[in-house]
């Protein structure tokens, strides 16, 4: 018998009897075949402070076209934003990642505070700016620690303390 339409670089053909006059063909092919990865955009911060910059660095690619216009490897951003790169390989595989870069404002730490009196509460004044989307860490000097923009702590001994501020968003 000679079968018509088998044709493949590796496989086998078979063909068996089934009753009496009916034959059934079967074809398995196997092929390789190579699967790229897609981009992956690196940064080395996501989250930057007003006039500090982060890298971004994609992978796998012999052109790049960034959302800002570039085409290089890796940019340097200093904006808030959506940062997109589109990535051709050397098989003409094109693939696009995302990154989203986020710029707080420097934060300045600053406080004042008058003498206290034993179990009274202490009058501290917080003159942090800027003053929403930050986290307050207080320590006083003798083991203890509170948070919020606005401390309320009264001392239990007398003595002289170190009172210290962690501000950061």
């Amino acid at each position: 018998f000679v079968w018509f339409g088998f044709t493949a670089s590796t496989g086998a053909v078979t063909s068996s009897k089934t009753g009496s006059t009916n034959y059934t063909a079967t074809q398995s092919i196997k092929t390789d075949t190579l699967i790229y990865n897609q981009p992956i955009i690196t940064a080395t911060k996501d989250t930057i402070c007003t006039g500090d910059t982060a890298i971004l660095t994609t992978t796998h690619g012999v052109s790049y076209l960034w959302s800002n216009g570039a085409t290089t490897k890796s940019i340097k951003v200093f904006k808030s934003g959506t940062y997109t790169v589109s990535v051709m390989d050397s098989f003409n595989c094109t693939g696009t990642a995302t990154q989203i870069i986020a710029v707080m404002p420097k934060i300045s730490a600053s406080f004042t505070v008058s003498k206290g009196c034993v179990g009274k509460k202490l009058p501290v004044i917080n003159n942090t700016t800027p003053a929403s989307g930050v986290k307050y860490t207080w320590k006083f000097g003798n083991g203890d620690s509170t948070s919020g923009s606005a401390p309320v702590y009264a001392y239990k001994t007398i003595g002289n303390f170190t009172i210290s501020l962690n501000a950061t968003n």
